[in-house]
């Protein structure tokens, strides 16, 4: 409660272990957009070089393996914007507006190879290699979707951008911190208390009475504690 922020009725002290976290999420942006980085060139070529990408089965240094605990929290505030395609989950990914995993369930049931890239789908000859058939007949309209989708789509020889949940491509890690932590509707007055002009001292006061913290007479009772007269 203490930690979160004041616009959700906490008093905004940071989570040490969730702002470590905001700050490891960094890498992972240095990673997915091949920045001109000996150790981003080091892991690519180590573990991918054969065109897989990171998943939850971790691998590699000890430091690689830890920092892939935080893949699913950098996936749920990333989306790709497609160049080579070659960082990007075809079906787990969201690229380009695009998540083929909840957009096309019938189809992707149908899906051999789940973890494949969206470059090695868009260079395969015949697509439905990459099925079990035959399909049904929800799953084969989400086909035709899905090879209307492919062929409009153009790959360029740059590396694949990355983009946040706040609209930029740039990371933050105060936007990031401010997604881990979640967000939660207060009522409107904890926004007004932090605004006013009262000392710092009175500011939180009022916010230990607001929520209930201050051993009034009313929370003795509730807690069936007897006052000595």
């Amino acid at each position: 409660m203490i930690c979160t922020t004041k616009e959700q009725g906490g008093l905004g002290v940071l989570n040490l272990s969730t702002q470590n976290e905001a700050l490891l999420l960094k890498n992972f942006h240095k990673f997915f957009n091949k920045e001109n980085i000996p150790w981003v060139k080091l892991i690519w070529e180590k573990y991918y070089a054969n065109g897989r990408l990171p998943q939850n089965k971790r691998k590699g240094s000890f430091w690689w393996r830890d920092l892939l605990k935080l893949l699913n929290k950098f996936k749920g505030m990333a989306s790709c914007q497609i160049n080579d395609g070659s960082s990007c989950f075809l079906w787990e990914d969201i690229w380009n507006g695009h998540n083929l995993k909840l957009d096309c369930p019938q189809l992707f049931s149908f899906a051999k190879n789940t973890n494949l890239t969206l470059r090695k789908a868009k260079e395969m000859n015949n697509l439905y290699s990459g099925f079990f058939l035959p399909f049904s007949v929800q799953a084969f309209e989400q086909f035709q979707g899905l090879e209307q989708l492919l062929g409009e789509l153009h790959l360029e020889d740059e590396p694949d951008r990355w983009c946040y949940t706040w609209g930029t491509n740039i990371i933050s890690t105060k936007k990031a911190y401010r997604y881990l932590i979640g967000h939660e509707e207060v009522d409107p007055i904890f926004k007004r208390l932090w605004k006013t002009c009262c000392q710092n001292k009175h500011k939180v006061f009022f916010w230990f009475l607001l929520k209930e913290k201050i051993s009034t007479r009313n929370i003795f009772k509730r807690r069936n504690m007897v006052l000595q007269p």
